[in-house]
């Protein structure tokens, strides 16, 4: 472009009383400029131009269609984005157009300093959705930069106020235009770090800036035991049709358990969205059947979100794959998902039919029942609580209860106890007993493991507020619970979390047994005697982490802190 706004402003023409003519007209210096953008976007991204290089109206089909990719990468995409080949043409052509531009307002107009204006347009946007502020000598290169463009422009005004002259010229103007450069920079800086008004992420740290920005809400792959929950705003993430009733909204599930971290994602795979999507291993096809349009407004994640088991998922478009032994829609990149369609089967055994389930695990993967490196005292809790019940419905519900009973002494508090060992899952469990759904869902997954019972963790959403003729969906509903498998059945939800507000769901084989004494001739308090007999005193449980060498977990932050961002 610069190139050839030296040569189209080199040609002459001629003019009536002028001496050589005239130069061309601005206009036709960019229009010659376009022309030569143009030219070059169809050599290097299309194989259709004249010559390879003259623009054809099939070259610029195929220009205008490659485009149209890029707006809808824009458009369901989340920075960072794939370096395709829809968004370098839709870079180069927009830089092609500022050097333009600058070009124009610089030589053209012999305005170099305004041609700052539209650099900083540049310069704006990846500042405002980055996800880490920018390296500090992009700021210094771009001020001193700014000030070189003041220098020469201060100057060539100087001389031509003065005239024609002998006289030695005045370099005044370049120490004044590096002052309001300066002077520019700290303004700037500031006005970074107390405004929230432009841009989503990478401001100055301290800002107080969170997860509410343009860029979309999702969740992250991790449960902590330790941390607090903050929130933020309430922002909008779905609104869904077609809900019969109120049911958890799953994210993702979780199958790995670190015991110095938490509950992680482990071995997702998958194949391609398709009208018939293939059934986990073991599920029970005899249910309801639901189809359930969801329209995402702020959510944006590698994620899909899906109810019960999904049979189809229509209009979610290219990139994703369903995995169903772990039940999640993963994208090959964070996107938008938009509208898309899922039909969806709910299958709600009573408890009889649960407590009859075969245990037969041999369809499932057994790194389902994988647990290493727990306390002593937690494998010894999970044994009392699920002693003398002989199948895995009532060892589920007897941990369930140990959370969730009137006298279980846990509470749901937005965060966590310290306690006197370094385990934050014996801290909770023995001494803090104040979490939020985090900490009760990744402990319950835990003891659930160590009775021998095969659980995940999951992540998603609460049955969210009713609004018109569609269920809302925001970022107050982030959640986790536990999903446990019955044989010839599939995977049921367990909820835990003591939560009070009504965004909670008790499944109907969990709420029939509510005021149902646990087993025959057994106590209802023998729950809490199993837990007075397993807890133990802050000494001993420092003792015994230094003797069980348990590694002590990163306290970074739970809740949305740590899995919804």
């Amino acid at each position: 472009v610069a190139a050839a706004g030296v040569l189209l402003r080199g040609i002459t023409v001629p003019g009536a009383g002028r001496l050589g003519g005239r130069p061309l007209p601005a206009p036709i210096v960019v229009l010659g400029q376009l022309f030569v953008l143009l030219s070059m976007l169809t050599a290097v991204f299309t194989r259709t131009g004249l010559l390879a290089v003259i623009p054809t109206p099939t070259a610029l089909g195929d220009l205008r269609n490659t485009l149209s990719g890029a707006m809808e990468q824009v458009r369901s995409g989340v920075p960072p984005v794939d370096a395709s080949t829809e968004m370098l043409l839709l870079i180069t052509l927009g830089l092609g157009l500022v050097a333009v531009a600058v070009d124009a307002i610089a030589v053209s107009a012999a305005a170099p300093a305004a041609a700052g204006l539209v650099l900083l347009c540049v310069f704006a946007v990846p500042a405002s959705v980055a996800d880490e502020l920018l390296p500090w000598w992009t700021f210094v290169a771009g001020a001193v930069g700014f000030a070189a463009l003041l220098a020469v422009d201060g100057q060539r005004r100087h001389l031509a106020w003065r005239g024609p002259t002998t006289a030695p010229a005045d370099a005044g103007a370049a120490p004044t235009a590096t002052v309001v450069a300066g002077i520019a920079l700290v303004v700037a800086l500031l006005a970074g770090a107390a405004l929230t008004v432009v841009g989503t992420v990478g401001r100055l740290p301290g800002d107080g800036a969170g997860s509410g920005g343009n860029a979309g809400i999702g969740l992250k792959p991790f449960t902590s035991l330790r941390g607090h929950l903050d929130n933020g705003g309430v922002l909008e993430l779905f609104r869904v049709r077609g809900l019969e009733s109120q049911q958890y909204l799953r994210a993702m599930t979780l199958r790995r358990y670190d015991p110095g971290e938490g509950w992680e994602v482990d071995g997702i795979n998958g194949s391609p969205l398709s009208d018939d999507l293939p059934t986990p291993p073991g599920q029970l096809l005899d249910g309801e059947r639901a189809t359930i349009d969801f329209e995402s407004i702020r959510y944006a994640d590698t994620w899909l979100p899906t109810y019960g088991v999904p049979l189809s998922i229509r209009g979610a478009g290219r990139g994703y794959r369903y995995d169903p032994a772990a039940a999640t829609v993963a994208g090959d990149r964070n996107r938008r998902p938009g509208t898309y369609s899922e039909e969806a089967l709910f299958v709600s055994p009573d408890a009889d039919a649960l407590r009859a389930a075969p245990e037969n695990d041999d369809q499932i993967d057994g790194a389902y029942k994988n647990i290493d490196g727990l306390d002593d005292r937690v494998v010894q809790l999970a044994q009392q609580l699920t002693q003398g019940r002989d199948n895995r419905f009532d060892k589920t519900l007897a941990i369930n209860n140990f959370f969730t009973a009137a006298n279980s002494g846990f509470s749901y508090e937005l965060r966590t106890q310290a306690g006197g060992s370094d385990d934050a899952l014996v801290d909770f469990l023995f001494n803090g007993k104040a979490g939020y759904c985090e900490q009760y869902a990744s402990s319950m997954g835990v003891l659930l493991r160590a009775a021998g019972i095969p659980a995940r963790v999951v992540i998603g959403y609460t049955a969210g507020y009713e609004s018109g003729d569609a269920r809302v969906i925001t970022t107050e509903d982030a959640h986790a619970w536990v999903e446990v498998y019955f044989g010839g059945i599939g995977w049921m939800v367990f909820d835990p979390t003591p939560l009070s507000d009504g965004r909670s769901v008790t499944p109907p084989y969990v709420q029939s047994e509510a005021n149902q004494p646990d087993v025959p001739g057994q106590s209802p308090d023998q729950n809490e005697s199993a837990t007075a007999s397993a807890a133990p005193s802050t000494s001993a449980a420092a003792e015994a982490t230094e003797d069980t060498g348990a590694a002590a977990p990163t306290d970074d932050g739970g809740g949305p802190g740590a899995w919804l961002r």
